[in-house]
């Protein structure tokens, strides 16, 4: 179980932090009852309630306070067990504990929204309860998981680390009323710790089992059999109905001819045609060549199917626009509102251009529409994604404004979606929708270029990848700050909480400077997520891994003060890590874990990089980490480590704090900075770990790569 939590590090004053009140909460036990492994919520102060009145109705089933007291919080534990909430789940003790941490999650979270919409000032950055109530979403959902999981199956896993949240109370809001949230999201902090504790006791704490990888199938259950057979086919196999050809070798020279008489009904003598539909299916075949023409299918025209010879070969063009006197809606070039529609191999085009306004190359309103292997090119409002249920797949998608839009039910997955220059004043945006979209991995950033912009991927955005022309040549460039008015939550140029996120190809920057506190340039949190040949740039805080499993390949990660932070379970492998010039009297720490419970399984992993020194460093020692939280796990192992690296190795937080309890690991690392003869004494520091120790924080093990990696085509090494 992978749950974990993260507290706000405050910004750094003569080079000291001052830690500012957090609401720091651990939100995921989605995969807890997958992984043998149990991860676990952050530490907080007992809950002021003892043992409930109702305790006697829990008791009944379980000895409460036998169970509880092999728990971090006995009190906390008896609490959740004995209530209200528990007693649906009288004998099992663990998703007894989830029921209960959801009612106190439930009520944070609205406490904190109220916060947030009763704030009078105007905002121009989210606040910290903006933050909060976020995070609070994202662990409600991994709690509902947890005990769907636990319902359908102990044994049947979707490995998920959690989310957490680090909060920063900020002014804005009444300090009575942060005092309130704190309070509450403490208490929920101790029952999720308690909910991780008991599924290791009574799974037995082992290590982790590998999860099986989502379930994707390659079309939604609706489509039938037989209309998967028709988009698989070639066009060549199928028997159509219609054959539309401009050189006159089919049956008409225009779709919109073809279509007419395909729907048009037979007459009462006739038997009804047996083409390729087979049935109600209407196919027509459009041959190679441009047809400029605007098609109509409408709602009375069902289960009709446009096949083409593929992209660039059947293209479909248009030009109509508002700017030339049609409405948004009258201007699409192919416009299917009949149910059944499927479209295969065209390229669909409103040639419009960027200064006609609003101009759409293809308004899908039938239900049950798939569009497959297609291109639809536009600018403003290339796909009108009208209504009802439609699904996308292998499609490429380009425009400027608001390019995907409309208010169906739509999922669009391993589409190249593709952000073209816009006009003058205009800013490129992807979707703008009337609810929700579910991009399936699909997102592709296009042309080469900077992208001033903050990017925002929530976690109900699940399988987005961004793919860029390469490190260098797509940079998306953001420079909030927390001296700016964000928190270190809300900084991030990119931030990506939904599961299978992947990036490639990019380099992604926070350009505050080193004078402006945290500044997040890459925050993750999304469950199988992959960030491959990217360079990640910023001064402290560089890169934020929240929560859940993720693996990073071949990047640049750069920065000062704590720049790789949180508490996924991460594997960082052959990276080249840069340690930057700091500000007058920061010290250079390349980690700040943030494990705060040992029942997590959450940790950096360091595994075949390079950690040296950048050209602008100077003289300035580097430490491998520091103890953001008391069970701090970092390990680093079979690195080149530079003449940059502090002879000491790991620098304290404060004082003792974590030195006892923390776990730091060093395995056949090499370089002028690798010896470990002068390292830190503490407990927690083993800097001759075992083969056998060192196995546990490979990828195939640490976070169960071999399961979900090979499907993301990521190069990796397994073990050591």
């Amino acid at each position: 179980m992978h749950l974990h939590t993260h507290q706000a590090k405050d910004m750094e004053t003569l080079g000291r932090r001052r830690r500012v009140a957090v609401l720091a909460w651990c939100n995921a036990i989605a995969m807890a009852l997958a992984l043998a492994t149990p991860v676990a919520a952050d530490k907080c102060r007992p809950s002021s309630r003892g043992f409930a009145a109702s305790a006697a109705a829990a008791a009944s089933s379980v000895n409460v306070t036998a169970i509880c007291m092999a728990t971090p919080y006995p009190s906390a534990c008896e609490t959740a067990l004995s209530s209200a909430a528990a007693r649906g789940a009288a004998n099992d003790p663990f998703a007894a504990s989830v029921q209960f941490a959801m009612t106190r999650a439930e009520s944070a979270r609205a406490l904190a929204r109220n916060l947030s919409a009763s704030s009078s000032r105007p905002r121009v950055a989210p606040s910290g309860m903006d933050d909060c109530a976020e995070l609070l979403d994202i662990s409600l959902d991994q709690l509902h998981d947890a005990l769907a999981a636990r319902a359908a199956d102990a044994a049947g896993r979707r490995a998920d680390e959690p989310g957490h949240v680090r909060r920063q109370p900020r002014r804005r809001s009444r300090p009575a009323a942060r005092s309130a949230v704190r309070a509450r999201v403490a208490a929920l902090e101790q029952f999720i710790g308690t909910a991780l504790a008991l599924h290791a006791k009574l799974n037995g704490g082992s290590g982790s089992s590998s999860p099986a990888p989502p379930n994707r199938a390659a079309f939604p259950s609706w489509v039938t059999m037989h209309d998967r057979h028709l988009i698989s086919s070639p066009a060549s196999t199928i028997a159509p109905d219609a054959v539309v050809a401009l050189d006159g070798s089919g049956m008409h020279t225009s779709i919109s001819d073809a279509i007419a008489a395909v729907t048009a009904p037979p007459p009462a003598h006739h038997p009804t045609a047996s083409g390729g539909g087979a049935g109600s299916r209407k196919v027509i075949y459009v041959k190679a060549g441009r047809y400029e023409e605007s098609v109509s299918i409408t709602s009375k025209q069902k289960d009709v199917m446009l096949l083409g010879d593929g992209k660039g070969k059947t293209v479909i063009s248009g030009h109509r626009s508002v700017a030339g006197g049609y409405t948004t809606y009258a201007s699409a070039t192919v416009a299917a509102m009949g149910s059944g529609f499927i479209a295969k191999g065209l390229t669909i085009v409103n040639s419009a251009g960027p200064g006609k306004g609003q101009a759409v190359a293809l308004r899908v309103g039938g239900d049950l529409s798939v569009v497959y292997n297609c291109g639809i090119e536009a600018y403003q409002d290339t796909l009108y994604v009208h209504s009802n249920r439609q699904f996308y797949a292998a499609d490429d998608i380009s425009g400027t404004v608001d390019f995907i839009f409309g208010n169906a039910a739509a999922v669009i997955q391993g589409c190249e979606i593709r952000a073209q220059r816009p006009g003058p004043g205009q800013e490129d945006t992807v979707t703008a929708q009337g609810r929700t979209y579910h991009l399936g991995r699909c997102c592709r950033l296009g042309e080469a270029g900077r992208y001033e912009e903050s990017v925002s991927i929530t976690s109900k955005q699940k399988d987005v990848m961004l793919l860029g022309d390469g490190k260098g040549k797509t940079v998306i460039s953001g420079h909030r700050s927390v001296a700016g008015g964000y928190t270190t939550y809300a900084s991030a140029t990119v931030a990506a909480m939904g599961s299978g996120f992947i990036a490639k190809g990019l380099t992604i920057v926070n350009s505050a400077g080193p004078g402006k506190g945290q500044a997040v340039a890459l925050r993750v949190g999304g469950d199988l997520s992959v960030v491959y040949n990217c360079g990640i740039e910023a001064y402290q805080d560089t890169l934020y891994v929240h929560s859940n499993r993720q693996f990073y390949a071949a990047d640049d990660i750069s920065g000062t003060v704590d720049f790789i932070f949180g508490n996924a379970a991460a594997v960082i492998q052959g990276c080249e890590i840069r340690a930057r010039r700091p500000s007058p009297g920061q010290e250079d720490t390349v980690t700040a874990q943030g494990r705060s419970d040992p029942n997590q399984n959450t940790g950096i992993s360091i595994h075949r990089c390079r950690i040296t020194g950048a050209p602008d460093l100077g003289g300035t020692p580097v430490y491998l980490g520091r103890p953001w939280r008391r069970y701090s796990r970092t390990v680093v192992m079979g690195t080149f480590l530079d003449r940059s690296i502090a002879p000491a190795g790991w620098l304290e937080w404060s004082g003792q704090f974590g030195l006892s309890t923390l776990y730091y690991g060093e395995y056949g690392n090499t370089g002028p900075g690798a010896g470990t003869r002068r390292r830190v004494t503490w407990s927690g520091v083993h800097t001759s770990m075992s083969t056998s120790d060192a196995t546990r924080f490979t990828v195939a093990n640490f976070i169960v790569g071999d399961a979900w990696l090979p499907a993301t085509g990521v190069t990796y090494t397994s073990g050591l």
